[in-house]
């Protein structure tokens, strides 16, 4: 993404909550792709750790809370 390339989130933890839906899932792959690392926080465990292996295929680090 090249609007990415200036946004530089490395050294930050991002909280994204609702990550196992469609906004937030696309919102924590972006900010794992600018640096972050996330917690995603969601409600459905199968989505949830999908979004995770997403972020960690890309070399992201990833937490996943349930609640």
């Amino acid at each position: 993404m090249p609007s990415l390339n200036q946004f530089s989130l490395a050294d930050k933890v991002v909280i994204i909550t609702g990550a196992t839906g469609v906004l937030g899932a696309s919102m924590s792959l972006a900010v794992a792709e600018a640096g972050a690392k996330v917690a995603i926080l969601g409600r459905n465990a199968e989505r949830a750790e999908a979004r995770a292996a997403a972020i960690r295929a890309a070399g992201g680090e990833c937490l996943v809370l349930l609640g």
